[in-house]
């Protein structure tokens, strides 16, 4: 973890990281492409520590709560404390 933690550091991907669901560990980078694609044709990342590969629909659904208002916009929840977007 300290390897990947000065590797994630160093090529300043710290801001787009996140927990893998399959290991837990903070080491999913969003932007990467792995190795090898599955056979669909999703967005995919893979993690640092694990090597697993998942597929961004999987963690936005995993990570993005379902809150919204009737008139179809992000509800409180959603919205950013700092910028109010």
């Amino acid at each position: 973890m300290n390897r990947i933690g000065g590797e994630l550091c160093d090529e300043l991907l710290e801001g787009i990281t996140l927990e893998c669901p399959a290991c837990e560990k903070v080491t999913l980078v969003l932007d990467e492409a792995p190795p090898t694609l599955p056979a669909d044709e999703g967005v995919f990342s893979t993690c640092r520590f694990c090597s697993g590969v998942v597929e961004v629909g999987v963690l936005f659904d995993r990570w993005v709560p379902a809150a919204w208002d009737m008139q179809g916009r992000p509800s409180g929840a959603n919205v950013c404390p700092l910028c109010a977007q």
